[in-house]
């Protein structure tokens, strides 16, 4: 039969106290990479729902500015509905062209 080898109290803890320390720095180090990962993944949603919002509040404000000034044009001058109508047009088309220069934005910031 084996029989182990006698370990004396000293040499015992110091074995298992460094085996536990280096286990536990290589526990630190993957934790960090985690987190980090993390850290990165959820700035990349928040930048990706920012932009999202960004191409809503671009569309809904250009449309909006020209109907506001299509409906003030017509109260003003009495031409009910040909300024808004044209307004609105001029406002979607603003729309649009700000949709189109949004990646250009981005390419800039790169």
């Amino acid at each position: 039969m084996n029989k182990p080898l006698p370990v004396h109290g000293f040499h015992f803890k110091a074995v298992l106290y460094l085996k536990f320390k280096r286990e536990s720095k290589e526990e630190v180090v993957v934790s960090k990479k985690d987190s980090q990962e993390k850290q990165e993944r959820n700035n990349k949603t928040i930048r990706a729902l920012a932009q999202f919002s960004h191409i809503g509040v671009v569309i809904a404000a250009s449309i909006f500015i020209g109907v506001m000034i299509g409906k003030y044009l017509d109260a003003f001058l009495g031409t009910s509905p040909w300024f808004l109508l044209i307004f609105s047009l001029l406002g979607i088309g603003a729309a649009f062209k700000s949709l189109l220069d949004i990646p250009k934005e981005e390419e800039k910031k790169k």
